[in-house]
């Protein structure tokens, strides 16, 4: 058959996870990930050798560093083991599990900088029922996490990688029934920091109508990372964290515009439910996510006025850490499944 007189179909792709146990070692997908879209891709610099030759062309050409890079957009499900993978992956910390099936197992993940084992990915893609592709030696860059009124909660992860090659591995796909997250099990909490030791157990709620939380690691993959004698990097390290969230509100009140004045430090909480029991027995531990941003601020604002219609404003937040060495992010999520 000709090349390009067929057509691979989109809809029978799919998008595989494993944990390398080495970094970079190949580890053939055991988890699996519906998602909306994705550009993972493997890239070759080229360079044209500028030379005087006789011609008005250039006559030689190579290729120079290999990278690999992506991203992946999809809807938060806790359900997911390979987003789950990708959500610990991003925040770099140990996972502490607890529970038992009949009830449900949570999940705290502390935020890190892991460089040891386990702290990268093989992903692998399947691109319609064609070829499938590895990505080896993968960190999660960045990830967020956003929701607005009417949608389910959206999850997209930015990821770097060391290797790409295609793959003759043939595996099992399958995902998890659970439902993602949606808007109306969404609960948004706040309180002032110094006398907060749980935003989400003893905070105010507060109506919004939209959020965005971004967890960067800013990967450091450029020309420092690589050595002379190969073409890919030879790690991929953790940078500076950056994490930033914002609130979508409606207009009621000067709060928001005070608070960003006096210089208050608040604590931040999202409860996000499924309502879905995850153990087999009723009554236990639903497939939800706790995000707890224990030391924020306001940033400066006033609202606008840009039609007739509800005035809504869009509120930003300094995210930092509580103190010297505290994590600047709390993460509690809960499913199925047993330990990561």
């Amino acid at each position: 058959m000709a090349v390009g007189s067929g057509g691979e179909k989109g809809y029978k792709s799919w998008l595989g996870v494993g944990l390398e146990t080495s970094y970079g070692t190949k580890l053939t997908a055991t988890a699996f990930l519906e998602f909306i879209s994705e550009s993972l891709a493997v890239n070759k610099e080229s360079t044209k050798l500028e030379t005087i030759n006789t011609s008005r062309n250039p006559i030689k050409r190579f290729q120079g560093n290999e990278s690999v890079e992506g991203t992946i957009e999809t809807y938060l499900n806790p359900a997911s083991v390979a987003q789950m993978h990708l959500l610990n992956n991003c925040l770099a910390g140990t996972v502490t599990s607890s529970g038992d099936a009949n009830t449900g197992y949570s999940h705290i993940v502390y935020q890190g900088d892991r460089e040891d084992s386990f702290s990268s990915l093989t992903l692998q893609k399947r691109v319609g029922n064609g070829s499938t592709f590895d990505f080896t030696g993968c960190r999660v860059n960045s990830v967020s996490i956003k929701g607005e009124v009417g949608n389910p909660i959206s999850f997209s992860a930015e990821i770097i990688g060391q290797h790409g090659t295609i793959s003759s591995d043939t595996v099992t796909v399958s995902f998890p029934n659970v439902i993602p997250m949606l808007w109306r099990g969404v609960t948004f909490k706040t309180g002032v920091w110094d006398s907060m030791t749980s935003v989400l157990a003893s905070g105010a709620t507060e109506y919004i109508r939209g959020f965005e939380l971004t967890i960067n690691n800013n990967l450091i993959a450029d020309e420092t990372a690589r050595s002379m004698g190969t073409a890919t990097v030879d790690f991929i390290k953790h940078g500076m964290a950056e994490i930033t969230f914002k609130i979508t509100q409606r207009y009621d009140t000067t709060t928001a515009f005070v608070r960003g004045f006096t210089q208050t430090a608040y604590a931040m909480g999202l409860l996000l439910d499924s309502g879905i029991t995850a153990g087999s027995a009723a009554g236990g531990t639903t497939y939800s996510m706790l995000i707890e941003l224990p030391k924020c601020y306001y940033k400066t604002q006033t609202p606008q006025v840009s039609d007739a219609n509800i005035v809504t404003q869009e509120i930003e937040f300094d995210v930092i850490a509580s103190s010297q060495g505290a994590d600047a992010i709390s993460l509690k999520y809960s499913n199925a499944t047993a330990s990561y």
